[in-house]
């Protein structure tokens, strides 16, 4: 007759049977030949650093057959290096402690920095989002000749596809890695990331960076279009690069005997390294805005890169300059800049310019660090110093030196500066702002610039700071500001809607004719259900 017995019971049983046979013998010296197996190695290597949740996520993530797994499991039990708990549904697998020292040892765990806080600006290294990942590293065909995929989930028409690089796994991770600092800090540069096969199209991912928050997206090899485009926060993003991408890379490669490389462990523990201390961690970003790899420089270009931090402590508006400037470009900058300031000190003084930053501060306590977009924080400046100035909507400020006579200069004139990213640079000296606009022949041109090396002092009052050709989060609020300085909204909508064209308006105001177009398209509707 045969005897039946309860599920509950022939688990029991065979967790028993299990834990009998798991028992380690002769612990001390069994471990080391298990562990001569790469395919034991890599099983507790997956194990320690991925914590999977199920014997089937393990073999999964091993990209290896679950019979296969098992076996190489019941090895690892029998040597004490791993235990395996039932949760009443599902086997987790997790290290014995001394499977952890045994795995420290030999070098199989990665060693993680610490979380990040707000303060210091760098990934931190805990559990994943809930949610999966936009860019992430692919194990699902791992072979012995390839490692496994760079691969996405990009949004697309409401659906999230799938795309992979034919890019080796390996080396898109070296090439991240070697350009991360330049990547996340060289500001309105795109990087690309990688191409991508998504079902029946291909395109190449691009990141770009404007400070605190970067822009992704992909361009059709098509027909050049771009799409599944998004914002943001950078150190979010940086984070998961990190922890979907390198991390698990270096921990497949680690344990794997066939794709060991121990020169990516290595370009990982430095970058760990670099954000671990702030010092190192600062030299890094303001190496890769300008546009170098943060480690191996010689000896003379990583002492201009310390030069360039001691002499602009701003490190938002320092790596502004560092990405318009260049390397190449440093040392003329800074001569021509050092020269001019000089030349031009009590010429271009802007003595005013504290007075007025008092005067919007007033009106709107803690400007530079509150969560408004950088446009509101220069249109908001602009109406304090117009209402300050007693400007009503239709009085037009002047040319460059007029509204540097406002601000305080005895006298205005523009001056040569090196790179042509560059279009203004200013250093508080004892009697105020010292403000360098560079030479270009176009009247309305120069004072715009100066408009806005104006409204970057009101809202950030830095010690030094500058006026640059490209799309960033702090470039925003000064092109904001000058467009409302100069040409108000409120002023621009009421000559247009009394039938005036936008170049009549442009020379009203003195200003380009593209601002009173921007003007009227970004601010028609919201006067008009003021």
């Amino acid at each position: 007759m045969t005897k039946i017995i309860s599920g509950k019971d022939f688990r029991a049983r065979t967790h028993a049977r299990r834990d009998e046979a798991a028992k380690p013998t002769n612990r001390e010296d069994n471990w080391l030949e298990v562990l001569g197996s790469s395919a034991q190695r890599e099983l507790l290597a997956l194990i320690g650093n991925l914590h999977p949740q199920s014997i089937g996520e393990l073999a999964d993530v091993a990209g290896r057959a679950q019979p296969n797994i098992s076996r190489s499991l019941s090895a690892l039990l029998k040597a004490g290096l791993v235990s395996v708990e039932s949760n009443g549904r599902t086997s987790v697998p997790s290290l014995t402690a001394f499977g952890q020292q045994k795995a420290e040892e030999i070098g199989l765990l990665l060693v993680t920095e610490p979380g990040v806080t707000g303060k210091s600006g760098s990934p931190d290294v805990g559990a994943p989002e809930a949610s999966a990942p936009f860019l992430f590293a692919s194990f699902e065909n791992s072979t012995d000749e390839n490692l496994g995929q760079l691969s996405i989930n990009a949004p697309i028409h409401q659906k999230i596809v799938v795309g992979h690089s034919r890019e080796a796994l390996g080396d898109a991770s070296h090439r991240l890695v070697d350009n991360w600092w330049r990547i996340w800090y060289r500001r309105d540069a795109p990087y690309r990331l990688g191409a991508f096969c998504l079902g029946d199209k291909e395109a190449t991912l691009h990141v770009r960076s404007s400070g605190p928050r970067v822009e992704r997206f992909l361009r059709s090899h098509t027909d050049g279009s771009m799409f599944a485009r998004a914002t943001v926060d950078c150190l979010t993003f940086q984070k998961e690069v990190l922890d979907a991408v390198v991390r698990p890379t270096v921990a497949k490669c680690r344990a794997s005997m066939k794709h060991f490389d121990e020169a990516l462990w290595g370009k990982l523990a430095r970058l760990d390294d670099s954000y671990a201390h702030a010092a190192e961690r600062e030299f890094c970003r303001t190496a890769g805005a300008l546009n170098l790899s943060a480690y191996d420089l010689s000896d003379d270009r990583a002492e201009r890169v310390r030069g360039l931090i001691a002499s602009m402590p701003d490190e938002d508006s320092r790596l502004d300059f560092a990405s318009v400037v260049l390397i190449d470009e440093i040392d003329e900058a800074s001569r021509l800049i050092h020269d001019g300031i000089r030349q031009a000190e009590g010429r271009n003084t802007l003595s005013a310019l504290p007075e007025f930053a008092s005067a919007v501060r007033s009106k709107h306590p803690g400007l530079a660090n509150s969560g408004v977009r950088p446009w509101q924080k220069g249109i908001s400046a602009a109406k304090a110093l117009r209402k300050h100035l007693m400007l009503g909507a239709d009085a037009c400020v002047g040319t460059a030196s007029e509204l540097a006579a406002k601000c305080g200069a005895a006298h205005f004139a523009p001056r040569p500066l090196a790179s042509s990213g560059l279009l203004a640079f200013q250093e508080r000296v004892s009697d105020g702002p010292v403000v360098l606009v560079r030479e270009d022949g176009n009247a309305q041109f120069s004072a715009f610039v100066l408009a806005r090396a104006v409204g970057d002092y009101l809202v950030f009052q830095s010690t030094k700071s500058c006026v640059a050709d490209a799309y960033t989060d702090r470039q925003a609020v000064g092109r904001a500001f000058a467009a409302e300085f100069m040409a108000p909204a409120e002023g621009v909508i009421a000559m247009i809607d009394d039938e005036r064209s936008a170049s009549v308006v442009a020379q009203h105001y003195k200003v380009p004719i593209d601002v009173i177009e921007h003007q009227y398209k970004n601010n028609y509707g919201a006067h008009e259900h003021a």
